[in-house]
């Protein structure tokens, strides 16, 4: 998701997965804002769950261990910064609930909150900024390996996501939703791709047949969501058993799609601001949750006004470090 994984943009391969990123970043933002009183929303939601999972695998497709102290160190700066911000944003929606501030902190520095934060990235000032300290944990693992080992690891994957889909059924869902869980297979499922992606296997791969694997996987994925809460299960999970196949099929699709033009507005959003539309649309949430604006629609506006206000920012500092 973060910029530091973004390759040129001279191959359409690398343009196609940058449309891949903006539509899981719409996809992200539905996850938080969906209307849990609509059930087409609740299949929406989902298919939705992919999104994170593909972040991952396009870090992973991009790791290089040899480059992996720059993009930590990106990666470290976007959390730091985030992590102020959504300090300062908790108070104010503390201030505007009318909760009492102290009351606020002492939930965040319990010892068992703050050894669960440690181990499970949980962030209390801003739930989504789980995945910037998962992405940071991972990879700064996987920075401790060459090449050689890295492929090594490659092992690892399925174990990892078969008992993070059977942890899944756990009503706490950080206990699946961590780096241990699921930045890591995501990402070493994204390098494996990339180590493979020059083999016969994978080039001689239609996307006809990848598309017909991501409808099947969709289709499972929606008897998924059906079959678990009759099973009385978790259905509020972040991981079903055929998200690994949706995620990657979109994946290979969009490195077999070629002809994406660079000034296609979803190219641009996705390579420069899919980083900042995960981070910071949380904060155009909340004061749309107490308008009157439709519930089912409240995705569109807040994907909208991120885009927007990403947009001006960018603008205005162009514009003054010019001035």
């Amino acid at each position: 998701m973060n910029s530091a994984t973004t390759a040129p943009t001279s191959s359409p391969r690398l343009e196609a997965l940058d449309v891949a990123k903006c539509v899981a970043c719409f996809f992200v933002i539905f996850i938080h804002t969906y209307n849990p009183d609509n059930p087409v929303h609740l299949f929406i939601l989902a298919f939705s769950r992919f999104a994170v999972p593909l972040f991952f695998m396009i870090t992973g497709y991009f790791w290089k261990p040899e480059k992996a102290g720059k993009r930590l160190r990106h990666i470290l700066k976007l959390t730091i910064v985030a992590t102020v911000v959504f300090i300062a944003w908790a108070f104010v929606e503390w201030w505007l609930q009318g909760m009492d501030i102290k009351t606020g902190l002492s939930d965040w520095f319990t010892w068992s909150y703050l050894r669960s934060s440690v181990l499970f990235n949980i962030t209390p000032f801003g739930g989504h900024l789980w995945y910037m300290y998962a992405l940071l944990y991972a990879g700064f693992f996987l920075s401790l390996v060459d090449e050689r080992r890295l492929r090594q690891l490659h092992v690892l994957i399925v174990p990892l996501l078969l008992v993070s889909f059977a942890v899944g059924f756990h009503r706490h869902t950080f206990l699946s939703r961590n780096w241990l869980m699921m930045a890591m297979p995501y990402m070493l499922l994204g390098h494996w791709v990339k180590c493979h992606s020059t083999d016969p296997w994978f080039e001689n791969l239609s996307r006809k047949w990848l598309v017909v694997m991501l409808l099947l996987s969709t289709l499972t994925l929606m008897f998924e969501q059906w079959l678990y809460p009759h099973l009385g299960a978790n259905v509020s999970r972040d991981m079903y058993l055929t998200h690994t196949l949706v995620s990657l099929s979109i994946l290979m699709i969009a490195l077999k799609t070629t002809g994406v033009q660079p000034t296609n507005p979803a190219v641009t959003i996705g390579r420069d601001y899919s980083s900042w539309i995960y981070l910071y649309h949380p904060i155009f949430v909340v004061p749309l949750a107490v308008t009157s604006f439709p519930v089912n629609w409240h995705t569109i506006p807040v994907f909208a006004m991120t885009v927007l206000s990403i947009w001006a920012i960018r603008r205005l500092s162009r514009a003054l470090r010019h001035a």
